[in-house]
């Protein structure tokens, strides 16, 4: 895959939204909610996006705030994978790490390609410390082996969820059944156990 137009694409997406990290539009306190974008915006990304899409089964992106008041020294991705409700495959990765606990605020960007039963997933981080941005980013590739032929739904984060330490927080899953999920929406908190798979990408942050 594409690895360089791929990082590329998340860094000008980040760099095109984050004068939208501003104090005054941050999200309450110990809290990690979908940001907010304006419909130009979203045009803006969706144009970014169409060169991929145009080459891979699916490819879209999602931008999410966060705010703390306690004090954490890491963020930690995690991409989990269950078959009838039991895990059986386990990666992780650390897009923020720190020396010392502090607040934390700022902006993750995620980026899902996936082909077939291949998926990659890119994460930049704009955090605000010590009044400077700092970035980081890290990529997570996932074959899951899953049969093409199930029907698939995804879904990202769509409401504000509280952080806590060690929690972990869904901010992308996958789901797949034998029938048709078109008239199937998701609701959670959702049984594993009712499909066949399920794909889960958290963020747990830590002190």
């Amino acid at each position: 895959m594409k690895k360089s137009y791929i990082t590329l694409l998340v860094t000008i997406m980040l760099i095109i939204f984050a004068s939208c990290c501003a104090a005054e539009s941050a999200p309450q306190r110990n809290t990690i909610t979908p940001a907010d974008t304006t419909v130009s915006e979203q045009q803006l990304i969706e144009v970014l996006l169409k060169p991929t899409q145009q080459l891979f089964d699916r490819a879209d992106a999602a931008l999410y705030d966060f705010r703390t008041e306690e004090a954490y020294r890491r963020i930690n991705l995690m991409v989990e994978l269950y078959q009838d409700g039991k895990l059986i495959d386990y990666t992780s990765g650390t897009v923020y790490r720190l020396d010392a606990a502090e607040a934390l605020s700022g902006r993750l960007a995620m980026m899902t390609i996936c082909n077939k039963s291949h998926f990659e997933w890119t994460f930049l981080l704009l955090a605000s410390r010590d009044g400077e941005t700092v970035n980081r980013m890290t990529e997570i590739e996932k074959e899951t082996g899953i049969d093409a032929a199930l029907d698939r739904t995804h879904q990202y984060l769509g409401a504000a969820q509280s952080i806590e330490a060690g929690k972990g927080i869904i901010l992308f899953a996958s789901f797949y059944a034998e029938e048709s999920l078109a008239n199937s929406p998701i609701t959670y908190p959702v049984t594993l156990s009712d499909y066949p798979y399920a794909l889960l990408v958290k963020c747990v942050f830590l002190k």
